[in-house]
């Protein structure tokens, strides 16, 4: 096998295994740091394919090397953004200026073609170091719940910077088959994160999290009646009953 047909093959199971990913985290979304995983996914398959348009498919390659930047300047600030998600900070409209770097690039390279496409690609990779840094440093400057999910986060962080690793030595590297080998350690990374079942793991650190807890006033209720009234003497008493006498309103709380 040539080295073009080693590097598609190593472009297209990266690029599969990341979109298969990116689909896995949509369908399984709990809030909205699900959608920015999967939005993260999504842009590193399409910034991996780009190769197979470039170097397979010539009559779309420069179609195809513009989407596979547009695509890598979202790998940034969707890592950043699920980060902050994750750590219950919201959404605010200035996050849409994340999208001026990406967004511009193209723009310039459209109206000025003398541009080379090696320059955007090298600016962007040291640009989703800087968010990799950035956001590092919000990671572990938080005070998380849950060492549980503070793991995993660690773990989203670790294969993102371990993928723009490989994006980093594709564009030291002098031959076809060291940009293959680049590519196919990404789709190692994903594989790996789909072998460790990260996104399962992420839907039941959600449901734990999300467990509804009574109120302390409620608990302190229920506490003296049993240990004060007694209540489980009573033969027969309904629930209904018991709220009832004890002032207890089921349908205000959580779960009920």
């Amino acid at each position: 096998m040539n080295e073009i047909g080693i590097l598609g093959l190593f472009c297209g199971a990266a690029s599969l295994s990341g979109l298969l990913l990116s689909i896995n985290f949509f369908l399984h979304k709990k809030k909205l740091s699900h959608l920015f995983l999967a939005l993260l996914f999504l842009s590193v398959s399409l910034r991996i394919s780009k190769s197979i348009l470039y170097f397979i498919l010539y009559d779309v390659a420069d179609w195809g090397v513009l989407s596979g930047f547009f695509a890598m300047g979202i790998i940034g600030p969707s890592l950043l953004l699920f980060m902050r998600q994750s750590q219950n900070q919201k959404v605010k409209n200035t996050d849409l200026l994340h999208l001026i770097l990406p967004v511009a690039g193209v723009i310039l390279k459209l109206t000025t073609p003398s541009i080379r496409f090696s320059t955007m690609y090298i600016s962007m990779t040291g640009i989703i170091g800087l968010y990799i840094i950035y956001t590092a440093y919000k990671h572990f400057t938080n005070m998380y719940e849950s060492k549980d999910f503070k793991k995993y986060n660690s773990m989203i962080l670790i294969a993102v910077t371990l993928i723009w690793l490989s994006f980093a030595y594709q564009h030291i590297s002098e031959t076809l088959l060291n940009y293959a080998y680049g590519s196919g350690f990404a789709s190692l990374v994903i594989y790996a994160l789909s072998i460790n079942k990260m996104s399962k793991s992420l839907i039941l650190q959600d449901s734990v999290k999300s467990k509804t807890i009574l109120p302390e006033s409620v608990l302190n209720t229920i506490k003296a009646a049993f240990e004060v009234e007694k209540i489980y003497l009573r033969r027969g008493i309904t629930l209904n009953q018991f709220s009832d006498e004890f002032g207890i309103q089921l349908t205000k709380l959580p779960g009920v």
